[in-house]
């Protein structure tokens, strides 16, 4: 079980800083795996946009992966696909708060 630092939280503030200086929206992605790791989700991304691979429904097919987490040329298009709605719905959902 991952846990996140202080450090890594400050990092992420500084990312969603820059961001609004930019005009930019942060989403965070946490790729898929097939040997999936856990972490307790830190209070600081709270506020963040998180997609997360392991939602995606074919994250736990094994000829998607070249090893644990690199996924193939079929698993990468496929996934690629895949977060591509999902990018669009998370900006689409941002645009309307």
């Amino acid at each position: 079980h991952r846990i996140f630092s202080d450090d890594l939280c400050q990092i992420l503030e500084y990312m969603q800083e820059l961001c609004n200086e930019h005009g930019a929206e942060l989403i965070l992605v946490n790729p898929p795996q097939l040997c999936p790791e856990s972490f307790a989700v830190p209070d600081c991304w709270q506020d963040v946009v998180v997609i997360d691979g392991m939602d995606w429904p074919e994250h736990n097919k094994p000829q998607h992966y070249y090893d644990d987490h690199h996924l193939v040329e079929e698993g990468a298009l496929r996934y690629s696909e895949w977060l591509a709605v999902r990018i669009s719905e998370a900006y689409s959902a941002i645009q309307m708060n």
